[in-house]
């Protein structure tokens, strides 16, 4: 239906627009014109039709028939109240307006007349876009007898294009044949124009939130980029995992000090870095993160893939989802090893110093008693009536003096032992060892077991080995039990480090509980004691400092096993010994 609308009809009527409460209504609408056929229908036979084939009580003065203008009135008033198009075509012999109210002229700008003279008007004014669409809805209402309900433009009179919503119902005839369609139609342009408003805006909207949207993926992405920079070029090791200990990221710095590349880190339990003795650590790790504490600066250890334990310095800070619940944390870890090296160096360092200086005094003090108690031997040995027996106590007591004064010289820094290496027995210096201990072996009922081959002789400074050997000695008797068994052998041998070299080689070995495996490391540390209070930390430091001044080297063989535990302490001497060594002269100079 083309109507050409009247410039000013919309403003002035009001009507040519249906709200979305007047499409709610067509149903309603639709039932009052069913009521209105229904009447048309009875008042007008199919026989009783004008020239164009139109029921003649349409078509005719109503004051024809006594009995239908009364309700025919009724109802075209009521119809033409309706702000909408109210129609009906006759089917049979062709499509024919029936019937059109006046509104059609609001809405088109075609009159009445104008729509009942022309059946094909109303096909023509369909938009050109829309009749295929149309003509099929139609078709199918024909065929099936389905109501019609369509959304369609049709060109007005100006051929501007009015939006239109059509309902429609099919009646046939007792026959079954079609008879008509009547319906009712509304204009809902301005609710199409409101729609394309609104989807004009909802579009724009949606574009600028796109944009938006894409501006700060952007600029999440780039920020994540350059966190993502910072991480793998960072020279700690970062890492991630999630409530449950998983590891999720894992970077270059990591891998470098961990040794396990991502691909075989990843997924897995952060305590595979644990040590196992330090599992409830982490546990406890995992516990600040899921109450959203931050832990700094918390030294630990460690382990590598191939095992090596370190010492790292760590922060652990939760990580938190979009939703601000924490699901996880980040940890930077950084290898402190070397740096607690250096400072139990340093702590060492000022130790020693702190030890030669407290050793120099007390040296100094204890000098002229010294001499004054070897003055004292040296006129008791000279009595004539001096059993043999007290002769060689005192002779062995003078020995060990000057073995004191020796020592006393060299803390003091008065003293540098400057005479010439002299041939040394070690069988006969290992058995003057044993006699200054034999009384203590007594007491634990300690057995002594030498073995001592031939041509044990080499050339050195006698007072420094026994003074090895004596520390060697009176750490086996410490660590054996009561009834246990001290070995000593001595025989010669090659140097053990290069393989050629000629020597002498001597063991001391115990039968008691062994050296545990975690301490060998530091067993020859200065101040490192495993005697608790009764130990200084200083002797086997010591031993092995005048074991590398005669060339030689000093190591320890240990089982801690049940049955068969026990330490044995070997060293090798050269037989002419080599200059001292840098550490021996920087022990003297520091105790000076």
């Amino acid at each position: 239906m083309a109507v050409t609308k009247n410039p000013g009809a919309r403003e002035t009527t009001g009507q040519s627009a249906c709200s979305r409460g007047q499409l709610q209504g067509a149903d309603k609408i639709a039932a009052i014109i069913r009521k209105l056929a229904a009447t048309i229908v009875r008042v007008a036979p199919s026989g009783n039709r004008g020239s164009n084939g139109t029921p003649s009580a349409l078509r005719t003065n109503p004051a024809q028939d006594p009995e239908l203008p009364g309700i025919e009135a009724r109802y075209r008033v009521l119809l033409e109240q309706i702000p909408a198009v109210i129609f009906m075509v006759f089917l049979d012999g062709g499509a024919s307006e029936a019937y059109v109210s006046p509104q059609i002229e609001q809405m088109f700008g075609f009159t009445q007349e104008e729509w009942l003279d022309d059946p094909m008007r109303w096909y023509s004014r369909i938009h050109p876009e829309d009749r295929s669409r149309w003509s099929a809805e139609v078709a199918e209402t024909l065929s099936t007898g389905k109501p019609l309900k369509s959304v369609y433009r049709v060109l007005a009179r100006d051929d501007h294009a009015v939006w239109f919503h059509c309902e429609a119902k099919l009646v046939r005839k007792e026959t079954g044949e079609p008879w008509f369609i009547h319906g009712v139609g509304c204009d809902i342009t301005e609710l199409k124009e409101t729609e394309e408003v609104l989807r004009r805006e909802s579009a724009e909207r949606d574009r600028n939130r796109t944009q938006e949207l894409q501006r700060q993926i952007a600029k999440v992405e780039q920020t994540e980029s350059r966190l993502a920079a910072i991480v793998e070029s960072s020279e700690d090791a970062i890492l991630s995992k999630n409530l449950d200990g998983v590891i999720t990221s894992w970077n270059a710095a990591a891998a470098r000090l961990f040794e396990y590349q991502p691909e075989e880190i990843l997924g897995k339990s952060v305590l595979l870095l644990v040590p196992p003795e330090l599992h409830h650590e982490e546990n406890s790790i995992l516990d600040n993160l899921r109450a959203n504490r931050r832990i700094t600066h918390l030294e630990t250890q460690r382990l590598t893939k191939s095992g090596e334990r370190i010492e790292v310095a760590m922060t652990v800070s939760p990580i938190r989802g979009a939703a601000g619940r924490v699901i996880g944390g980040s940890t930077i870890a950084r290898d402190i090893t070397e740096l607690k090296r250096t400072d139990q160096k340093l702590r060492v360092s000022e130790k020693l110093a702190a030890t030669g200086r407290l050793a120099a005094t007390i040296s100094h003090e204890i000098n002229n008693p010294l001499e004054a108690v070897t003055n004292l031997i040296f006129l008791a040995k000279n009595e004539s009536s001096l059993p043999p027996k007290t002769w060689r106590l005192l002779q062995e007591a003078d020995r060990e003096l000057q073995r004191v004064v020796h020592i006393a010289r060299q803390t003091l820094g008065f003293y540098r032992d400057t005479s010439v290496p002299v041939k040394v027995d070690i069988a006969e210096l290992l058995g003057d060892v044993l006699e200054i201990y034999r009384g203590k072996m007594a007491n634990k009922n300690l057995n002594v077991i030498t073995r001592y081959g031939p041509s044990c002789e080499l050339l050195g400074l006698p007072g420094e080995i026994r003074q090895v050997f004596s520390n060697l000695v009176a750490n086996a008797i410490d660590a054996s039990p009561k009834g246990g068994a001290i070995v000593l052998k001595a025989t010669r041998s090659r140097d053990w480090k290069t393989g050629h070299g000629w020597g002498i080689r001597v063991s001391v070995g115990d039968r008691g509980g062994g050296v545990p495996q975690s301490i060998r490391p530091h067993i020859f540390e200065p101040f490192y004691s495993t005697k608790q209070n009764r130990g200084t930390g200083l002797g086997l430091w010591v031993s092995k400092s005048l074991v590398e001044n005669h060339g030689g080297s000093l190591r320890l063989r240990s089982s801690v096993a049940p049955g068969r535990s026990g330490a044995v302490f070997s060293v090798f001497l050269a037989r002419e010994p080599s200059d001292r060594a840098p550490a021996q002269e920087q022990m003297k100079s520091e105790a000076a």
